[in-house]
């Protein structure tokens, strides 16, 4: 029997994804950032999506506004334990939504470390402000949730 290690070659390459994702979502906040200016906003479809930076203090949709460092921490908790369930190695489907969740938590805390608040930047108008992070964190969330759903009929049947 093989037992197989934090560096399989499966690991490796979702430790990638989540760099490319973390990538992804630090370059474009950067560049709302640098090329928006702070209290305005770009059209991108117009009367449905603009680009309006805005540093978000709160946890989750600007809301939950604690101290920097118990939002720091909490963001800290949750990487630790999808970083757990990554080693742990639940299988490629629910990797794949881990890695989207890492690299999309990754993301804000960074933020929040460097920057003081998370970079919102995507605004559709009916809708809160958010990032690339956030986008990461819900698609890694709704493919970690389907693959539970999945792997949970197949041992029902």
């Amino acid at each position: 029997m093989r037992v197989e290690g934090i560096t399989n070659k499966r690991n490796l390459i979702f430790a990638l994804f989540i760099f490319l994702f973390l990538l992804v979502d630090q370059v474009l906040k950067q560049l709302a950032v640098l090329y928006i200016l702070p209290g305005s906003s770009f059209p991108l479809v117009d009367n449905f999506v603009y680009l309006t930076p805005v540093k978000n203090r709160g946890i989750f949709m600007g809301t939950f506004f604690f101290s920097p460092c118990v939002n720091t921490l909490f963001a800290g908790f949750v990487i630790a334990i999808f970083i757990a369930l990554l080693l742990i190695n639940l299988g490629k489907r629910e990797n794949l939504g881990i890695a989207f969740i890492i690299s999309g938590a990754t993301g804000n805390i960074l933020d929040r470390v460097l920057k003081g608040g998370v970079i919102d930047f995507i605004n559709v108008k009916f809708w809160l402000i958010f990032n690339p992070a956030d986008i990461f964190i819900v698609t890694g969330t709704v493919l970690f949730c389907l693959s539970l759903t999945i792997s949970r009929r197949k041992c029902i049947e």
